[in-house]
């Protein structure tokens, strides 16, 4: 490792206070406030990894529709992955709204 007088770079110093740091809090937390903490983190990653297949997904999707390529060798799965994955990165009460509006619109 490139080390400076002994002392490891300031990135990787900085990233390994900034850890610790985040670690002492997870150590120092109650098993509940752990739960609600990594609840609420695996929500936000939901939502990021969700928007971004949606992204990138849906661009190839578009490119080859576009292109004039056939597009039947995407699975339809593949489609609605994303979708499923902000689903279950919202809040509870999001998510009741969601299905309510799925329920009005088919209802019609």
């Amino acid at each position: 490792m490139l080390t400076f007088n002994n002392r490891p770079p300031v990135f990787l110093h900085n990233f390994t206070t900034m850890f610790n740091g985040m670690m002492g809090l997870v150590i120092r937390m109650s098993w509940q406030e752990k739960a609600l903490w990594l609840e609420k983190i695996t929500k936000r990653m939901m939502l990021v990894v969700g928007t971004l297949g949606v992204l990138v997904i849906y661009s190839g999707f578009f490119f080859l529709l576009l292109s004039g390529r056939t597009v039947a060798v995407i699975p339809w799965f593949f489609l609605v992955s994303p979708w499923i994955c902000i689903y279950f990165g919202l809040t509870q009460v999001q998510q009741i709204k969601v299905l309510n509006w799925f329920i009005n619109k088919f209802k019609k």
